[in-house]
């Protein structure tokens, strides 16, 4: 009898230290699992993003790594078919979707939403009018109140439609990755947590790029060498393409449910899609004689490639912003 409770107690023992270490970040690529109603869709079926109208809210914070492309439009209908990443991520995934560009430089999101922007004098959601989308993805900025902006802009597109979804970003910024203000917006990674209670979907680029930088997550065989300089550029605070990549697929894969792996990057870098898709333009411009980036030879590893997609599976099913 006592043998038999020996050997119970160690099985007990084994799945408990197997499911401690469950949470920590992957060690090395797993296999492609089978598909579920969940993972990427088969040929044939209609794409449940297909028709959809998806807008993103911030600055450049999202336009410098071309998740959308830079604008200086003012109006809905020169913004509304939008074709940076997002849009090309989607398109190659099988969907047609509409992606309004709501980002302007400089502007954290209380601007976009006040009665008249300090900076650009006058209202930019009066431009909006056409209030119904089906996704709206937030980014903010170096904002000191963005727990009572948030709100302001759910009620305002909830008012169009209330079934919308919520996609907060959470910024390099709010990490302080930032040469402005340093560590004076990271609060805004403590509202993650209560944001997410509410139903809003976290697509925290700046927590795994932060993890990865301090060595906190390793990219399962990575060729490269990853540092700030991977992800940011010479300024100190805006995204390198591949942070805009980063962000494309969390967003993609938050609202489909569908795995990170394996899902396509080869329109990063084709200027054949779009002139703005330049790697060794955006380098030149981005770039100088103390600063350097490896961003353009990670996207041409596959393994580097496979290793940041299966720790973005992670990092969305372990949510580690929720232990700040």
């Amino acid at each position: 009898m006592k043998r038999i409770i020996s050997l119970f107690l160690l099985i007990c023992l084994t799945f408990t230290v197997f499911t401690a270490c469950s949470s920590a970040p992957p060690d090395n690529p797993k296999e492609p699992s089978q598909k579920d109603e969940t993972q990427n869709p088969e040929k044939g079926t209609e794409h449940m993003l297909n028709g959809k109208k998806i807008i993103f809210i911030g600055n450049s914070y999202i336009f410098w790594g071309k998740t959308v492309l830079q604008s200086s439009a003012r109006t809905q209908a020169e913004r509304q078919n939008d074709q940076g990443y997002f849009y090309q991520l989607c398109k190659k995934m099988g969907a047609e979707v509409e992606v309004t560009n709501w980002t302007f430089s400089g502007h954290g999101v209380g601007r976009i939403f006040s009665d008249m922007c300090s900076l650009c004098s006058y209202d930019h959601k009066s431009y909006l009018e056409d209030r119904y989308y089906d996704y709206v993805v937030v980014s903010p900025g170096a904002e000191s109140n963005f727990d009572k902006t948030m709100p302001m802009v759910m009620d305002f597109f909830k008012q169009a439609n209330p079934n919308v979804k919520f996609i907060l970003m959470g910024t390099a910024c709010a990490y302080g990755y930032n040469s402005t203000y340093g560590d004076a917006y990271c609060y805004q990674k403590d509202l993650f947590a209560d944001f997410e209670d509410q139903g809003i979907l976290i697509a925290d680029w700046g927590g795994l790029m932060d993890g990865i930088v301090k060595g906190e997550y390793t990219v399962p065989n990575a060729t490269q060498t990853y540092s700030v300089n991977s992800f940011i550029v010479k300024d100190g605070k805006h995204g390198t393409m591949l942070t805009g990549y980063l962000q494309s697929m969390l967003v993609y894969c938050l609202i489909t449910g569908e795995s990170a792996t394996s899902l396509p990057y080869d329109f990063c870098m084709d200027t054949s899609i779009r002139e703005e898709f330049d790697a060794d333009a955006f380098v030149s411009k981005n770039t100088s004689s103390s600063y350097r980036t490896n961003f353009v030879e990670i996207f041409n590893s596959e393994a580097d490639m496979a290793g940041i997609q299966q720790l973005v599976d992670w990092a969305l099913e372990n949510k580690p912003y929720r232990n700040h």
